[in-house]
């Protein structure tokens, strides 16, 4: 079931996508559907639920793989796949845990970038309500 929806810019390519919340006998932690309109048609990518969380307003999202490999990017559409571009991340079993676009840096800049994530707004989740379908059918007529 998709109890929730959301759309945002999740790739950051100017266009907006739909991100619904799947349900699975009433687990709403189990992640999403992304949906993105390709001119032709519309794709979809399944994202786990750690693969996604808090989505920003600007696009961006936080991903954790376990306590010592987290980080937070946006997700993009590579020849229809969906694969995650990593802005920022720390990895606690390396040398070099911190990295922001892929370069090492210290300790306190990955902290500093991860707080300036945390500040970002949310994305507006929304009921399916009638109400909100209709809305919903504005925005994709846009």
């Amino acid at each position: 079931a998709f109890p929730r929806y959301a759309v945002s810019d999740v790739d950051r390519d100017g266009s907006m996508e739909l991100v619904l919340v799947l349900s699975v006998e009433g687990n709403e932690d189990y992640g999403y559907l992304v949906l993105k309109s390709t001119g032709s048609g519309v794709i979809g990518s399944e994202v786990p639920f750690r693969g996604m969380l808090s989505p920003r307003a600007d696009g961006t999202c936080v991903f954790s793989h376990g306590a010592d490999d987290t980080g937070f990017g946006y997700l993009c559409f590579a020849d229809m796949i969906m694969v995650f571009h990593n802005v920022g991340s720390y990895e606690g079993d390396m040398v070099t845990p911190c990295r922001i676009e892929g370069y090492p840096v210290p300790v306190a800049a990955w902290q500093a970038a991860q707080r300036a994530q945390d500040r970002k707004p949310g994305v507006i989740w929304r009921e399916f309500t009638p109400a909100a379908l209709e809305e919903l059918g504005r925005i994709v007529g846009q």
